[in-house]
């Protein structure tokens, strides 16, 4: 029985794994043609005296997208900027448990945010862009599309701390209580 749920853990962590790669490459394509769209826009206003009126509200949409969803890829990877200098100077379990402390704060604050952003998503389904005359919707989903996968990371992540407590921070970390 433990094999089968340790191929399990690890079919999951290679799928999330392949996900997060995934959304790096949408990331970079989201920006890339945020940039072409962009630089038509220059061209066609300098050169022809003419803008497209949809150019800026798809670039932005764009780079929102991007950036939330290159958020999720930077909770899997736990690259958020942070501050260690007085984390780093506890003592080893206090930094354990404040880690999945931290986790767990981070996962509630991801619940409001994908509960708030669907409700904001679905309020905005029946208002329209003015430039693309697309549903708001689909640009207020970034929100709760961003954080339901960064909470699917949240949890790899918290569960890797749970049973891997030397993974992330001090390698001799020594979780005995010393008396």
């Amino acid at each position: 029985m433990k094999s089968s749920s340790s191929g399990l853990l690890t079919s999951i962590g290679s799928f999330l794994s392949r996900l997060s790669d995934k959304l790096v490459l949408l990331s970079a394509i989201l920006l890339f043609i945020s940039v072409i769209v962009m630089t038509a826009l220059v061209f066609s206003r300098y050169l022809f005296k003419y803008s497209f009126p949809w150019a800026e509200e798809l670039t932005r949409y764009l780079i929102v997208y991007m950036a939330l969803l290159t958020a999720a890829t930077v909770t899997y990877e736990r690259e958020h900027i942070t501050v260690n200098y007085f984390f780093d100077h506890l003592p080893r379990l206090l930094r354990y448990v404040l880690r999945l402390f931290f986790d767990i704060c981070i996962f509630a604050t991801m619940l409001i945010w994908i509960f708030v952003g669907f409700d904001t998503a679905l309020f905005m389904e029946y208002m329209w862009s003015s430039g693309l005359g697309i549903s708001m919707m689909w640009p207020y989903f970034a929100i709760p599309l961003s954080g339901i996968i960064m909470s699917i990371f949240l949890i790899r992540n918290f569960l890797q701390d749970l049973k891997h407590p030397d993974r992330y921070g001090n390698k001799d970390l020594d979780l005995q209580v010393k008396e």
